[in-house]
């Protein structure tokens, strides 16, 4: 999801009906590619910028809910006049199977 194109303010993540989010494997915000959402300019971009609390803010804001938005403002810019994007790998599973050691979940 490209953060910088003017339509998205947040990562959105959602899981089937009945389930809910488990865990949340990884989720980067920041720019460590350059093919991804380049800039629409053309112009050189920063490939080395990261929001290290992104994954911390999406697990308190989405465990153990179905659907969960969070918003990029919540966050430091990491890399000010470049444009970002985000990434978040994350599973659902069935409510009330949590803490079984089992991690068979949808992953998205």
């Amino acid at each position: 999801m490209c953060a910088s194109d003017g339509t998205a303010t947040g990562v959105t993540l959602t899981c089937p009906e009945g389930q809910a989010i488990s865990y949340v494997q990884s989720a980067f915000y920041g720019r460590a590619d350059n093919t991804i959402c380049p800039d629409a300019n053309g112009s050189p971009v920063t490939t080395s910028c990261f929001t290290p609390g992104f994954r911390n803010e999406v697990e308190l804001r989405c465990m153990a809910r179905r659907a969960c938005t969070v918003p990029f403002s919540v966050v430091e810019d990491p890399c000010p006049g470049t444009s970002k994007y985000a990434k978040v790998s994350y599973g659902c599973a069935p409510k009330g199977t949590w803490g079984l050691g089992c991690r068979a979940a949808v992953q998205r």
